[in-house]
């Protein structure tokens, strides 16, 4: 019988990455090899040990949409690291995963959404809190929604404070009727869209609304 929420463990790194032996990555022996290059090694490792774990298709703990996340994370991390940027590289990756897998919150306001001296891009506001989980947006609305928003307002570059504000007074009404202007916006939305394009679930979803 699965715990009460309240005493579930708190997921660790280390519950997403294979603990195994890796053959096909050979360590740099640190005697003679510089840091940035053993700071590549480690990312490429860690990028090893997580697609090993989470398999294609991902799993109860990953997504398959978070699987792809975490996995460009690195990879750009891995295109870009540099004797001069090593040490922030390292740090970003380790922060943006962290919050893609869930393990650490992270606000609108949060460094993993800026570009604002960052290196890497930045994540997605899906993962802001109030986080968008994948099984409660199977088909991508909330997270469209929200993206659109925050770039009307010049996301990236700048911060999004009339869209996150417009959220949280959204979240705070009460639950909307069949006929209220949000459903209607919602169903008008839809109806743009082609069948095809939403695997055929268009009719499907208008008679919910």
């Amino acid at each position: 019988m699965p715990r009460p929420s309240s005493q579930r463990r708190q997921p660790n790194l280390s519950d997403f990455y294979y603990q195994g032996p890796l053959t096909a990555l050979v360590k740099p022996s640190p005697e003679t090899t510089t840091a940035w290059v053993l700071a590549a090694h480690s990312l490429r490792e860690s990028r090893a040990r997580f697609a090993t774990k989470i398999k294609v298709g991902g799993d109860q703990s990953v997504c398959a949409l978070d699987r792809s996340a975490v996995l460009d994370v690195y990879q750009e991390a891995l295109k870009n690291i540099s004797p001069a940027n090593y040490q922030q590289i390292t740090s970003e990756t380790n922060l943006k995963v962290k919050t893609i897998l869930n393990i650490r919150p992270a606000e609108p306001d949060d460094l993993v959404f800026s570009t604002v001296g960052a290196l890497l891009r930045p994540l997605d506001p899906q993962y802001a809190d109030p986080r968008i989980e994948y099984e409660h947006d199977l088909y991508g609305y909330r997270a469209a929604w929200r993206l659109d928003a925050w770039r009307k307002q010049g996301w990236p570059h700048e911060y999004p404070r009339g869209a996150v504000e417009a959220e949280k007074t959204e979240n705070a009404q009460p639950p909307h009727g069949r006929g209220s202007l949000a459903n209607r916006d919602r169903k008008n939305k839809i109806m743009g869209m082609s069948d095809e394009a939403l695997g055929g679930v268009v009719t499907k979803l208008i008679q919910e609304v």
